[in-house]
């Protein structure tokens, strides 16, 4: 199947804000890239690579109105913008060529055909043509999350599961049953072949499962569908369980709260512009 691709260079602190309206377009997979020769380095506790230029990688359907996103672009900036056609096996060629070893805490995500060995927790991950690799900050924060949290013997429900590196990464990080949900067929057909390849038994599904209660409930998409689905993921909480909610901008964090006011919610997690917010059910609401 062909896609169109549209591929750009902008500021970092463009980059993610860009990506996420690409999304509301329909976009169904962004990649972001060193634009520039040098990373710059941010010192910490860990050392961080910041981007001074970011090249970014959009596959959006045929037909999109390409005056739309050129007017988008030009909004912020964007320069070096091209367009092509590719098919499927080209993008997730690319998508090989780029990611790396990727670690958050014990748990390490590598590409499927990658040959390094690692100690302890692994996923390996094939894409395809669904959202979430570990690159994007809204899936490393979720994996960071996940992989602080004790999940043995625990049940997780990921809704807008992508190419369900959350639901393998908590099946592996000692969760005992995992629903993995997208309205997307090719992202539930993605995650079926990395649960396959992974030997990790998933629940796949359309809608949230009826009459079931989770121990931990993390959601890595955007506000709108977030908002839809406040009454039911809420409801969807076990006893004592908890909620993550990402893709989400620190600035529609008071939408969440408005939105779920049966979950109490923590400060949220921060990285960029992008937040986690995690919550639990309000003691009257158990």
């Amino acid at each position: 199947m062909a896609w169109l691709k549209v591929a750009f260079v902008v500021s970092r602190d463009s980059a993610n804000p860009v990506s996420l309206l690409l999304q509301q377009y329909g976009a169904i997979a962004t990649s972001l890239f060193d634009a520039g020769s040098n990373d710059i380095l941010e010192a910490g506790a860990e050392t961080t690579t910041l981007w001074s230029q970011v090249r970014v990688e959009a596959l959006l359907k045929v037909g999109t109105s390409l005056q739309s996103i050129q007017r988008l672009l030009g909004e912020h900036g964007a320069e070096d913008v091209r367009v092509s056609f590719v098919q499927d096996a080209e993008w997730e060629s690319a998508w090989r060529k780029h990611t790396a070893h990727k670690k958050f805490g014990r748990l390490h995500v590598l590409p499927r055909d990658s040959s390094t060995e690692v100690d302890g927790p692994l996923v390996r991950l094939d894409p395809g043509l669904a959202f979430g690799t570990g690159e994007h900050a809204t899936t490393a924060m979720c994996l960071s999350w996940l992989e602080s949290i004790d999940l043995n013997g625990n049940k997780v429900l990921d809704f807008g599961c992508g190419s369900g590196i959350l639901g393998l990464a908590a099946a592996k990080l000692g969760a005992n049953q995992v629903a993995a949900i997208d309205h997307d067929e090719k992202a539930i057909e993605v995650t079926r072949q990395n649960a396959i390849f992974n030997g990790v038994n998933l629940t796949l599904g359309k809608t949230i499962p009826v009459n079931q209660k989770f121990d931990v409930v993390v959601a890595n998409i955007l506000l709108n569908t977030l908002v839809e689905y406040a009454i039911d993921f809420t409801n969807s909480i076990a006893q004592g369980g908890v909620i993550g909610l990402t893709g989400l901008l620190a600035a529609q964090q008071e939408s969440i709260v408005e939105s779920f006011p049966r979950v109490c919610f923590d400060s949220p997690v921060q990285e960029n512009e992008w937040i986690l917010m995690i919550g639990r059910k309000s003691c009257d609401d158990i």
